[in-house]
């Protein structure tokens, strides 16, 4: 009789436990024998996260399950499949690229990929071992050397793109990508000495993806940028200038129904471009599908009112029901415009922005009281007015924060802040307001009141003010300034 192999034998004291379960099994009906569809049910409640608002399934429970017996093993391929390659975080390095490479060619798996996320690869740790000569070693050393030099071939003949390109032709399901953003750190005399090359930038990143997709012929539905470290000035955004692309490279994106972009409007390495403050709006209009949209800035808070001028005077999205702008400044009479062209919005955020111009935000929010009807949420938090700070009287949401031990100026950002800075803070400097189905009213009746209750007060609201370790981010301080 066959072995049945180490990933089913069971061991204790040396005696073989699989042996004495085949040899004591009751007659009758086993697991194993239930059909394929029941045992996908029951994958699909062990994978199932006991935290609903947690979207990673629980993969334990299903692995110990499939370990039961070869034929539940057999019988549950194609549920493991779905579990552990639905969702494939992949390294752009040589090695990430080899193991995308493996699962694309491997169609029970390749089919179910559906979404991917793109990181920078953790060079570091091999950069570490190449100097650490005195304590590693010969080989381990040979093999991070080896590691990075396929790396950076990759990344001077451009066949990252053509790997990646090539692994997504093999994805027929693929449909959202994701790039992790993170700040590449200064050159190590390491990489000056071996003569490496920098880690790929985000907008590096987001370069390669669009011709890949364009060399896969794919038409995504889902394109979302995520910030994996608490601290903003992690944070390397997209250059602006990367959305400028040919119309027939474009099309790879024209099937978005969800679009999250954090972008940087200058590129210092290069001359700005004569229309540069175009390509936002014309890469966005191309996603007319679009049902949500997340557009955040970073640096160079004066481009961005131009940046926006554009996309107010071109962009029109049918089927927008979710918005959410970040980090912005633009003129009131822009963002009315835009708001009053897309009335199907269900839910609305406002985060960090400055308003310029006649227009004031009390006019906005007038706008939204009246034609906005479909909304069921609405967020807006630190808007200045004219440089100067608006708040709420009486309907703000208060926050509770606590000076930092070495400066009498308290954090104010509920993103970045920490357990530590937190401390009681007492009106009337009350920043975010917010409408909701559920209160009393309707949410249009709430924002009439926010209107209502909105105040223009006698502090400025010039970034950096407030947080010298952030100095490029608008974060605003409970305290007055002198």
């Amino acid at each position: 009789m066959a072995s049945p192999g180490p990933r089913f034998r069971i061991k204790t004291r040396h005696y073989d436990a699989t042996k004495w379960c085949s040899e004591n099994r009751k007659s009758g009906p086993k697991l194993s024998d239930l059909p394929v569809e029941l045992m996908n049910m029951i994958c699909d409640f062990l994978v199932e996260p006991d935290d609903p608002d947690n979207p990673f399934p629980e993969t334990e429970d299903m692995s110990a399950f499939r370990l039961t017996s070869r034929a539940i093993n057999q019988k549950t391929y194609d549920s493991f499949a779905k579990v552990f390659f639905g969702c494939c975080s992949i390294d752009m390095g040589w090695r990430g690229l080899q193991r995308l490479a493996g699962i694309s060619q491997t169609p029970e798996l390749a089919r179910n990929v559906r979404h991917v996320y793109l990181k920078q690869q953790r060079r570091k740790h091999l950069e570490t071992d190449v100097s650490a000569s005195d304590y590693l070693s010969e080989a381990r050393i040979r093999r991070a050397r080896l590691e990075l030099e396929k790396d950076d071939f990759l990344g001077r003949s451009g066949a990252d793109t053509l790997a990646l390109g090539s692994a997504f032709t093999r994805l027929p399901n693929l449909n959202q990508v994701d790039i992790w953003l993170s700040r590449v750190d200064a050159r190590p005399p390491l990489r000056d000495r071996l003569g490496l090359l920098e880690p790929r930038t985000s907008t590096h990143m987001f370069a390669i993806l669009t011709a890949a997709l364009d060399h896969a012929g794919i038409k995504l539905r889902v394109l979302e940028m995520h910030n994996p470290d608490s601290r903003p000035t992690n944070i390397e955004p997209i250059s602006i200038r990367a959305l400028n692309m040919p119309r027939d490279t474009m099309t790879c994106f024209s099937q978005l129904s969800e679009l999250s972009f954090f972008l940087e409007t200058r590129d210092q390495t290069v001359e700005q471009l004569k229309y540069w403050y175009r390509f936002t709006a014309n890469f966005i209009s191309n996603s007319s599908q679009l049902r949500k949209l997340e557009l955040k800035f970073r640096d160079n808070w004066e481009d961005t009112a131009k940046v926006f001028s554009s996309i107010a005077a071109y962009v029109k999205l049918p089927r927008l029901e979710h918005l959410s702008f970040f980090y912005m400044q633009c003129s009131g009479k822009d963002l009315q415009t835009f708001l009053d062209n897309h009335t199907k919005l269900q839910s609305l955020s406002l985060d960090s922005l400055r308003i310029t111009g006649e227009t004031t935000f009390a006019d906005v929010l007038g706008s939204m009281q009246s034609l906005q009807t479909k909304l069921s949420t609405f967020k807006c938090r630190q808007i200045a007015q004219e440089g100067k700070r608006l708040y709420f009287r009486t309907l703000g949401d208060v926050k509770t924060y606590r000076p930092h031990p070495e400066r009498t100026i308290t954090r104010t950002s509920i993103m970045w802040a920490r357990p530590h800075d937190f401390e009681i803070v007492a009106s009337p400097l009350k920043y975010e307001g917010s409408a909701e189905w559920w209160h009393f009213g309707g949410v249009q009746h709430q924002i009439g009141l926010l209107k209502d209750d909105l105040v223009v007060s006698s502090l400025s609201c010039e970034p950096g003010e407030d947080d010298e370790d952030s100095p490029e981010f608008y974060l605003w301080s409970y305290m007055p300034q002198d």
